[in-house]
């Protein structure tokens, strides 16, 4: 569940490939680190989905408000495989995170995800949809 929080050149990458969507991940994992929530909404198509917890930008911003006690210190997202047709591509990976919840608290969580990425034409790749699955 940190991992909504905590999942991605940027996301307006230029060009339909692999390594753009990749690119655009990177940029997403960075934002992350940065928790900037606006940001973070950002790299989501407007409609998009935050596993089941969150559906649009302005409602995956106001989800991710709920963590403002937790301080990211690393983010990190192992693309997997990407799956690119037309404008989508269906991404799989792994992540770990790892975050001090505040005071004094630390934690890492890892997992796998699955993202959906549209291409916005003159705004590039966004997430429309990343589910997590944590590891036990």
């Amino acid at each position: 569940m940190l991992f909504l929080f905590g999942l991605f050149a940027s996301c307006s990458s230029g060009r339909h490939s692999q390594q753009a969507v990749i690119k655009a991940m990177h940029h997403y994992d960075q934002s992350l680190i940065l928790q900037d929530e606006a940001k973070i909404a950002a790299c989501f198509t407007p409609d998009g989905d935050l596993g089941t917890v969150a559906h649009g930008r302005d409602s995956i911003q106001q989800f991710l408000t709920r963590f403002r006690n937790i301080k990211v210190i690393a983010q990190q997202s192992v693309v997997e495989k990407v799956t690119l047709y037309k404008d989508s591509v269906l991404m799989t990976g792994t992540y770990k995170q790892s975050d001090i919840i505040l005071p004094k608290d630390s934690i890492t969580v890892s997992g796998s995800f699955t993202a959906t990425w549209f291409w916005i034409k003159g705004k590039g790749w966004h997430i429309k949809k990343m589910f997590t699955t944590p590891d036990h």
